[in-house]
This record gives C-alpha cells, structure tokens and sequence, in this order.
C-alpha cells in the first residue's frame, strides 16, 4: 500500500510514463493481494525467489571484495614480515603441532583469582 502512494505521489510531481507503469503495477499487485489472496501467493513466491537469487549473488559478491581487499592483504603483510600467529611449526619425529599450555601459577582457588 506503501508502495502505491509513494507512486501516485511521484508520478503526481513528474508525470512520466515509466512512473505511470510503476504505479500501474503497484497498483494492480495491491488490488490483487487485497483481494484475491489464494491468486497473490503464486506471485509473491516468485518475487521471493528473484529477491532471495539477488541476495545471494549480492552477499557472495560483497564477502569476495572482504577476501580480496582485507585478508589476502593481511597474509601476504604477515608473510612478508615472517610473523605466524598460530606458530605453525612442525618439529621432526612429533606426532602432531600440539603444544602444550604452561602451567598456571599457584594451587587451590587462589590461581582462579587472578586468571589473567
């Protein structure tokens, strides 16, 4: 219903026929889902599908920009300067890149106090 007054108004300060078609449709999808609810849903269903396809290329196409502008930068600064923040270094004859933690200051409750 938005939609059709937000039509009717633009179309009311700029009479174009693209603004007469946009509020001919807005028009006519609000008369049809006001009225004929059951011959609406086959409708709506198609937009969600067209609006969920957009999104999806829209969400895949923004978080590719992310990879290429932040993290692949970030890599090749941390390669660049030999930095490695998960110490991925594997010593001969160890079964795993396990490393185990060091033992915590103190016994009892005490130790819990001051954890950091």
């Amino acid at each position: 219903m938005l939609a059709v007054f937000v039509f009717a108004a633009s179309w009311h300060h700029t009479r174009t026929p693209a603004r007469l078609a946009l509020l001919a449709v807005a028009s006519g999808s609000f008369l049809l889902a006001l009225l004929t609810p059951r011959a609406w849903r086959p409708v709506e269903a198609g937009i969600d599908r067209i609006v969920r396809l957009l999104l999806a290329g829209l969400t895949m196409g923004l978080l590719g920009v992310v990879f290429v502008l932040i993290f692949i930068p970030a890599r090749l600064v941390l390669g660049l300067v030999r930095s490695d923040p998960l110490k991925r270094s594997f010593a001969l004859g160890r079964e795993s890149y396990w490393c185990p933690l060091k033992r915590a200051d103190g016994n009892g409750e005490r130790r819990f106090e001051t954890e950091f």
